[in-house]
């Protein structure tokens, strides 16, 4: 309820009855102003007996009807309120509309001290531009400028939701551009989804320890049947076990009458490769290479290891200065590289001009690692590379058989 009062310019009157110390109502000799205007209903602030020493501030609320001021409020010099008059006023006593309580008032609305009167909101005389963050904002401004909780909006821009998902309908959406619920994209997760195969995402199966033993291509469902590493073991299927330090083999078949299996063997040639197949029979991750060095002539070399096709280069290792014959052991260029288990071609190629001689498994000259017609050869070289430089790929086709072209090599982790 508003504290404010209606204001008149000029009223002056006289007490017609008269009032007790604690009287709540009394009654006016006239009812109109100095311009015989009639007062009307409503709260006013008054002083009575403003001429003399039984002076009094009180606020009330006139009944035009009876002349009657009721609900009387005692208004303190300080601002103070209390119910009732705090001094007795005769018949007759001076009574003029004031505006000291009124002005009391509108000051304290000012400040804060005293609430707006929430049955009456202040507004502007037309809808304002709001630029400034302390301007007062309209309810236009407000519908303008955020989302509402109920009606047609349409909003504009990125909005972030940063702690807490928004909840949308339960119902499906039925047009293009509607967003869906969570309920909706969990049912078409799979729905027209592809089986999947070699060449095609989709859906697929796990497949069962029996399913996998079996070699079943297509599950219950209709889907193809994927595995899951869990159930190998429990069809009886062993994984390749990995190792920490590695001498691979050639498969080349040694000479029973020779004494050593391995052989010094010069490379001296900076356009050739010596090549040879190896193999190693257990994953192994590759943090040094060592290898040995029969004839030393100062100069660096590069140690290659390509996939059995050729078309992968997996190992591009350059060497220390060979200075000093001996056994070597470095760390891996591009350390560290897993390799699983499988069949490699090693190569091996001379940076600059030095006549190193490595050690390299001994091949009896035979018919097996050169002899099969349309098949890769097993070990040799392969001649016109650019100088000191390991190709990308190699085509094991190409290799010119020569006996002892695999180099003895350690891989360790």
């Amino acid at each position: 309820m508003t504290k404010l009062a209606k204001i008149v310019a000029d009223f002056q009157t006289s007490l017609a009855t008269k009032i007790s110390v604690g009287g709540t109502n009394f009654t006016l000799q006239s009812k109109v102003d100095n311009d015989d205007v009639a007062i009307i209903d409503g709260q006013y602030y008054f002083t009575i007996d403003g001429d003399n020493s039984q002076k009094e501030y009180v606020v009330g609320i006139y009944d035009s009807a009876t002349g009657v001021v009721s609900s009387l409020i005692n208004v303190s010099r300080q601002g103070a309120e209390t119910a009732g008059v705090v001094r007795e006023h005769r018949v007759g006593a001076v009574v003029t509309i004031t505006d000291f309580g009124h002005i009391k008032v509108i000051s304290e609305l000012l400040d804060g001290t005293t609430d707006w009167d929430g049955t009456v909101p202040i507004k502007y005389d037309s809808n304002p531009v709001i630029i400034d963050d302390k301007h007062l904002a309209t309810k236009k401004y407000a519908d303008d400028s955020f989302v509402a909780i109920n009606g047609d909006q349409s909003v504009q821009n990125i909005k972030d939701f940063y702690t807490d998902f928004p909840t949308g309908p339960e119902a499906a959406p039925t047009l293009d551009i509607q967003l869906c619920n969570k309920k909706y994209a969990d049912d078409l997760a799979i729905a027209g989804s592809p089986d999947a195969d070699l060449v095609t995402k989709g859906i697929a199966e796990e497949a069962t320890a029996a399913e996998i033993a079996a070699g079943t291509q297509v599950g219950g469902t209709g889907a193809e049947l994927f595995v899951n590493p869990k159930y190998l073991s429990d069809a009886g299927i062993k994984l390749p076990s990995s190792c920490l330090t590695l001498i691979p083999r050639s498969p080349n078949l040694p000479d029973v009458n020779h004494t050593e299996p391995y052989v010094s063997t010069a490379m001296a040639v900076n356009t050739t490769g010596w090549v040879g197949q190896i193999i190693i029979p257990y994953q192994i991750t590759i943090n040094s290479i060592s290898f040995s060095v029969a004839v030393t002539g100062a100069g660096t070399y590069k140690i290659g290891l390509y996939s059995e096709d050729g078309n992968t280069l997996l190992i591009d290792h350059t060497t220390a200065n060979l200075a000093v014959t001996g056994f070597k052991t470095e760390a891996l260029t591009g350390a560290p590289v897993t390799l699983p288990s499988g069949i490699y071609y090693l190569m091996i190629v001379l940076q600059g001009a030095a006549n190193v001689a490595w050690h390299c498994w001994y091949t009896f000259d035979n018919s097996f690692y050169k002899s099969v017609a349309g098949k890769p050869i097993i070990e040799g070289k392969i001649t016109g590379l650019v100088a000191g430089t390991l190709p990308a790929t190699i085509n094991p086709s190409t290799i010119t058989s020569q006996v002892s072209s695999t180099a003895v090599i350690r891989l360790d982790n």
